[in-house]
């Protein structure tokens, strides 16, 4: 067995004991989750996160698969998601226009907008935004709040702009 393989393997022994907890069968931790939860792990604050959602997975009722654990455990630290039972409808007012429909699947979350609304330079500026964000969101990387990088909203976006926070 070679130094590598013996190190990974010892990322289980690395795991709180919640977390090995929150599989149906600990059996199921795969090596390559294992090393992934152990880095998370690492640091106090996020281990606490990962522990406090595992507790609450093993102590929940209901089939778990082990990639449902494994998933709901990386989420620790990236803002605890829950899943939309429904699509989310904006609108450019309360009652008013369909802006958009954000519909979440278990591994997307997707944004619907309706081809009429979208000319090319506002397509490549939801791009940019997406991507700015996305880059800024990326584990290790020096975070500078997204507004820093983007220019200013117009007064219209405020309706939208209140109801995407909501989203959160």
């Amino acid at each position: 067995m070679s130094v590598a393989t013996v190190s990974r393997l010892l990322s289980f022994s690395a795991l709180p004991v919640a977390v090995i907890a929150a599989f149906p069968d600990p059996r199921d931790i795969r090596e390559e989750w294992a090393v992934q939860l152990a880095r998370n792990c690492k640091d106090p604050q996020m281990r606490s996160q990962v522990a406090s959602i595992a507790r609450r997975l093993s102590t929940s009722r209901g089939k778990r698969s082990p990639n449902s654990v494994f998933r709901q455990l990386m989420r620790a630290g990236n803002g605890e998601r829950k899943k939309l039972a429904h699509d989310q409808v904006v609108h450019d007012e309360p009652g008013g226009e369909v802006l958009l429909r954000v519909r979440e699947t278990d591994h997307n979350v997707m944004f619907i907008v309706s081809a009429q609304m979208m000319t090319r330079a506002n397509m490549a500026d939801v791009i940019r935004y997406i991507r700015t964000m996305l880059v800024g969101a990326k584990p290790g990387k020096d975070r500078k709040p997204v507004a820093e990088s983007m220019p200013p909203m117009r007064p219209s976006d405020d309706c939208a702009l209140q109801q995407a926070v909501e989203l959160q």
